[in-house]
């Protein structure tokens, strides 16, 4: 799904020009002004991803097709390891978590000295984007705040646990692409379980008292990845 406001602000687009175009398209979409709800909900949605990407410095790419089922590359179809045939945004979802595990995995997944690459902060969101744009909302989010983590992040070991959570749940979801073992599966959802965990860290700065249901919620994002689960 493409974002109306990127697109529309393109290269160079600023904070304050998005806030502008946000109150036009307000006043045109709120439901207390003969708009309707569903569209105007889509509208913030947009709106908040693109914040999120403005906020991280991150200049969105052009949209790319997604990969067609003839032309997907090794995970187009199911020859040997890796996770089974699926359609081409979801392969296209999981191959740009595992880009980004595969690199936070070289770097040791240690929050303290690595952060995520913008040119993979970018292609996870837009990857997300088009497969599930609630995913993609919730990914930008902390990949905004992961981008912008610096030395006063690293008074709250709480927070590092949960970069360091999510940085191990990418390289174990990377390792179920790659070879398609149970074991790295498991290890995903258990990754994803201690990013959910709702237990808040000790915080005395209100800036970052939002942040542990950021993980949540990017916890949630990189489940839709996963095969569903056997119900018993």
């Amino acid at each position: 799904m493409a974002n109306r406001f990127l697109e529309r602000l393109g290269a160079g687009a600023t904070i304050p020009a998005l806030k502008k175009l946000m109150r036009a398209a307000s006043r045109r979409a709120h439901p207390d002004l003969g708009g309707e709800g569903e569209t105007f909900v889509a509208l913030r949605r947009e709106y908040e991803e693109a914040l999120a990407f403005l906020e991280a410095g991150i200049e969105p790419a052009p949209r790319r097709a997604a990969p067609s089922a003839e032309g997907a590359g090794p995970t187009a179809k199911k020859s040997g390891p890796g996770p089974a045939p699926a359609s081409p945004a979801l392969r296209a979802f999981r191959e740009a978590i595992a880009a980004l595990g595969d690199a936070a995995r070289e770097a040791g997944c240690d929050p303290y000295r690595w952060k995520p690459p913008e040119p993979l902060a970018l292609a996870l969101v837009e990857a997300a984007r088009a497969f599930d744009p609630g995913a993609a909302l919730a990914l930008s989010r902390l990949l905004a705040a992961l981008a912008e983590s610096g030395d006063e992040w690293h008074r709250y070991p709480g927070l590092m646990n949960r970069a360091f959570a999510f940085y191990k749940a990418c390289a174990a979801l990377a390792a179920w692409v790659r070879r398609g073992r149970k074991g790295d599966e498991d290890a995903c959802r258990t990754r994803l379980t201690d990013l959910a965990e709702p237990t808040v860290a000790l915080f005395d700065s209100k800036r970052f008292s939002e942040l542990p249901a950021r993980f949540a919620e990017a916890a949630a994002a990189l489940a839709l990845a996963l095969p569903p689960e056997p119900r018993i």
